[in-house]
């Protein structure tokens, strides 16, 4: 299944408006990025993001960039006018393959079946 920019900026859409676990956004990352999503099919409706596409659809859906104070980056020090590359400086900052990027998507785990999805980390 081929996975269209919609599908996944109705997902951020979804879980936007939500009270996102505490310092969890780079476990996000990780499981957008590396594609560690299942629906419950077992389906991989995201089947690993680029860093590009990811930002261009943080940057659409106006994801908060105070976000990123969740993973040690202060957001003074990034892209301040084009949110694009904003994103993906963080992306690229925010060591989504690390221990800790897997330690924080298994916090997500609960959190996201409400949504239908399972992590598989």
């Amino acid at each position: 299944m081929a996975v269209t920019t919609e599908s996944l900026e109705s997902f951020l859409l979804r879980l936007r408006p939500q009270a996102f676990p505490p310092e969890t956004f780079l476990g996000l990352l990780h499981l957008l990025i590396s594609g560690s999503l299942a629906d419950e099919q077992g389906n991989r409706p995201f089947p690993g993001q680029s860093w590009r596409d990811l930002s261009s659809v943080l940057k659409k859906v106006r994801w908060d960039p105070s976000m990123v104070r969740q993973m040690g980056i202060d957001p003074a020090t990034l892209a301040p006018r084009d949110r694009e590359r904003f994103w993906y400086q963080a992306i690229c900052m925010a060591k989504i393959d690390s221990p800790e990027a897997k330690r924080s998507a298994q916090k997500l785990k609960g959190w996201l079946d409400k949504f239908g999805y399972r992590v598989q980390v």
